[in-house]
């Protein structure tokens, strides 16, 4: 799990480092955009997002490596301006992540 408050720039850098990291953050802009007001979305969360992400990259590219995991998405998001909270936790499991996103 990330840590939004006090992010570190040294596990930043290795996530952006990650073919995961480059397919989200090539595909987000075309399937999500940024909400006007700066509410978090919570009827999707990372993993709504992380499926649709790779639906998205199967249908482009049916034999390309086409996984991104949340962590990745996560920091792709933060990279193109969008904001990101930890989900409040349904379970002690639960590590999924809201944004401020409307899905196109």
């Amino acid at each position: 799990m990330l840590n939004l408050d006090n992010p570190d720039e040294e596990i930043f850098s290795m996530i952006r480092n990650r073919d995961e990291y480059m397919n989200a953050l090539l595909v987000i802009p075309e399937l999500f955009r940024i909400r006007c007001w700066s509410s978090f979305n919570k009827n999707i969360n990372s993993n709504g997002i992380k499926l649709k992400i790779i639906d998205y990259l199967n249908k482009r590219n049916p034999k390309g490596y086409n996984y991104c995991d949340c962590e990745s998405i996560t920091v792709a998001m933060l990279d193109l301006g969008y904001k990101a909270r930890i989900e409040e936790k349904k379970n002690e499991y639960n590590f999924n992540y809201l944004y401020n996103v409307k899905v196109i």
